[in-house]
């Protein structure tokens, strides 16, 4: 976790390798979005396969191009048998992003928020557990402009917390319809406590300025 903080600290203090802003490109960095998506845990996680369901809110700006600002908030919902789990992330982030070339983007994040877990038995909703920590976030990714309204991103994010230790990488693809309106998909891979995973996939919108 160290090293992760650390790299994303280096980069946030060395100079910018392009100047010329993407117009296009810029649009992932100034947003109102949300995502939607759906998938199953591995069998160790929850003793058997489970249904794993998550939506993100997301707001996001950009300051003088590069300086990034997001905030969002994550629902994770977990279906095993007999109970279900939710958990809440509320994260506020800042970071920098470098224009590698005309079409490539690197950027970097760190962010702090909370995190909160809950579980309930399903057929009463009486609440079983409950726990909530101060979260850690960091982020690295690329933006990439395939074509002129076709968009790919890889991204990375790490998170931290006294009740969760998780990384998860996302592939995504978007297309800009118009001016404000972006569509896409992505693919995600989490990676939790314990060698525990899921595998996701969903649909993403962004009202883009």
């Amino acid at each position: 976790m160290r090293r992760i903080f650390g790299i994303v600290a280096a980069l946030a203090i060395s100079p910018a390798l392009a100047s010329q802003p993407n117009i296009e490109l810029l649009k992932d960095y100034n947003h109102v979005g949300l995502q939607i998506g759906s998938g199953t845990t591995n069998e160790a996680w929850l003793e058997d396969e489970t249904n794993v369901s998550v939506y993100t809110l997301s707001y996001a700006k950009s300051w003088q191009e590069n300086w990034l600002t997001r905030f969002e908030y994550t629902g994770l919902f977990f279906h095993p048998d007999g109970y279900n789990i939710r958990v809440d992330r509320f994260l506020a982030s800042a970071g920098y992003r470098w224009s590698l070339k005309d079409d490539l983007d690197f950027y970097a994040r760190y962010g702090l928020g909370y995190i909160r877990s809950t579980a309930k038995e399903e057929r009463t909703g009486r609440k079983l557990e409950s726990d909530d920590h101060l979260l850690q976030a960091a982020t690295l990714g690329f933006n990439y402009q395939l074509y002129e309204k076709w968009f790919i991103k890889l991204e990375g994010m790490y998170n931290y917390s006294d009740i969760l230790e998780e990384g998860h990488g996302t592939l995504a693809i978007d297309y800009q319809f118009s001016h404000r309106w972006r569509l896409g998909g992505y693919y995600r891979y989490r990676d939790s406590n314990a060698g525990n995973h899921s595998n996701e996939v969903g649909l993403s919108g962004y009202w883009t300025f």
